[in-house]
């Protein structure tokens, strides 16, 4: 019987599909905190450091 090739089988586990969306999510977050940053900033309002 032939040795089963991960990225042939449409398997995945759960916690993987989890850690994909958290990043997926933060990089959404990310993008949304330089806009606003973008939007404000013309206007001489600057966000701090730790929310750009």
């Amino acid at each position: 019987m032939p040795a089963l090739d991960g990225e042939a089988i449409g398997i995945v586990r759960p916690y993987v599909l989890a850690h994909e969306r958290h990043v997926a999510h933060e990089r959404r977050q990310r993008r949304q905190r330089r806009r606003a940053g973008l939007v404000l900033a013309p206007q001489g309002i600057a966000l701090p450091e730790v929310v750009a």
